[in-house]
Formats: C-alpha cells, structure tokens, sequence
C-alpha cells in the first residue's frame, strides 16, 4: 500500500491549557478528497490552520510527500468560506497572487494561469473584475488561485497539490452549489488535464453531510470537547459520482449513519 501524499498523526492543540482537539490521525490518498464533518466548536477551524502550518500543535506531525511540513505555512493551500478576491484586480491578476507571492514575473504568471482558464469555467473572464462575476465563478477563481499556491512550476516547488477547503460552497444557492459540486468532482479525481497532469488532493470541511459523501472518498467526523475523530466512514462508489448517487440506498443509509454518528 503505497503512501498517502499528506497525513498527519496524533495533532493535539491546547489553548490556555484546556485542550482543543486530540489524538488527529488523517490520511489523503494522491488525487483523493477527504472530508471533515461535524458539529460547531469541535475544532474543525483550528485543526485546518495546524494542516495549513498557519500555527502549531503542541504534539503531533504533518507530512506532504513524506517530508515532515509541521510548522511549515505555504506548502498546501488554504481556501476560505469567502473567496477574498480584491475588487480592484482583474480576474487574472487575482489569480495569480500566489505565483507573484512565490516570486514568478508577472508576465509568466499571466501566461501559465490563462491556461487554466478554460477547465475551470473562466475562459473570456480574464480581464473581467470580480463584481462582473457570479458567485459560482468567484468561487471557481478563488478555487483556481488555490491550486496554483501548490502547483510545480519548477524543480524546486511540490510536485502533486494538496487543498484545504473551508466550506467553499457554503455561501452558494441550492443549484449553483450543486453545479459547483458536479464540476469540483470533474477537477479532483487524479490525474486531470486542467492541472498538467498532476493529481490535486484534497481535504473539506463541510456541515453538508450529503455535500461531504458525494465529493469523498471517506468521511471523518469530529465530535467531544476537545474534539476527536469519533468514526471514520468510506465511501465506496467510485468518483465522479452522478446525481443519482443521492437517490441510492448506499447514500441514504450512510448519511443515516454518519448523521448519527455527528448526534452521538
């Protein structure tokens, strides 16, 4: 069984002593999607910034690619509930910050982020402003500035991206969020031609629980004071799954079973 690209083991986190989540073990398989389920004030947040090396714990490791990464911010991306372009660039010119971040002229970043440009639904929006776009479309550019915080563009920088997605969808209307979720599971399913090639993994916050068995390979749910990974679900049915998947019994009885297990 080969590695996972990004896992992390036994993460505890205190704050002024009393402890906040405990005991965190996840696994993310290359090209795989992971969810994270639960009820609010378990942790889920601040579990994210320790994945994200935005703070730190005080026990446990992280690793990407095999190498310890603990501590370590810039090396998975992090996308929030909000999509957080800036008003004032254009839709390219946003997409790019974390390439200008990582020190690529601007020149070069233009070029290597319009050609994405076309698989995540944002062709001929280039030189649009955010305001010109629709919710869905905002949140497909945050989405693409994410993945290409972790791309490689040259022998230096991390070969296969991993994402951390902070209820991405959350802000959507009922149908766009449901667009949004068929076309994410197009993007996220090993390797793709919108990403060179390469394998984008990642791992979800979510309180959908419908949302989090669709778009997964297996479910965590996060539950107690401090919060542990109380039960660990898989979901079998193979990726890219169709909207008929939620009409099944295998998702109806696995979203009993993971709804009971969050109420537990």
């Amino acid at each position: 069984m080969s590695e996972p690209v990004f896992y992390c083991r036994n993460i505890i986190k205190c704050y002024e002593g009393i402890p906040v989540v405990s005991g965190i073990n996840l696994d993310l398989d290359t090209g795989g999607l992971i969810s994270l389920v639960g009820p609010s004030g378990v942790g889920k947040t601040t579990l994210f910034n320790i994945l994200a090396g935005v703070d730190l714990p005080d026990k446990g490791r992280i690793f990407l690619e095999g190498e310890e990464i603990t501590g370590i911010a810039g090396r998975v991306s992090y996308m929030m509930q909000k999509d957080l372009l800036l008003e004032y660039r254009t839709v390219l010119d946003n997409v790019i910050l974390s390439l200008l971040i990582r020190g690529h002229k601007k020149k070069a970043a233009r070029e290597y982020a319009a050609a994405f440009f076309q698989n995540f639904g944002l062709a001929g929006y280039e030189k649009k402003y955010p305001r010109q776009l629709s919710g869905g479309m905002r949140q497909r550019a945050a989405l693409l500035r994410s993945c290409l915080q972790s791309l490689k563009i040259s022998g230096s920088e991390p070969n296969n991206p991993v994402i951390l997605l902070d209820e991405p969808f959350s802000a959507l209307d009922a149908l766009t969020r449901r667009n949004m979720q068929d076309w994410f599971q197009n993007i996220v399913k090993g390797p793709s031609l919108p990403l060179g090639n390469r394998h984008l993994s990642a791992v979800l916050i979510t309180h959908d629980v419908e949302e989090a068995i669709i778009l997964s390979d297996r479910v965590y749910v996060l539950t107690g004071i401090p919060g542990v990974i109380s039960t660990v679900f898989d979901v079998s049915a193979p990726r890219p799954r169709s909207r008929d998947f939620s009409l099944t019994l295998e998702f109806a009885e696995l979203k009993k079973t993971v709804l009971d297990a969050i109420e537990k």
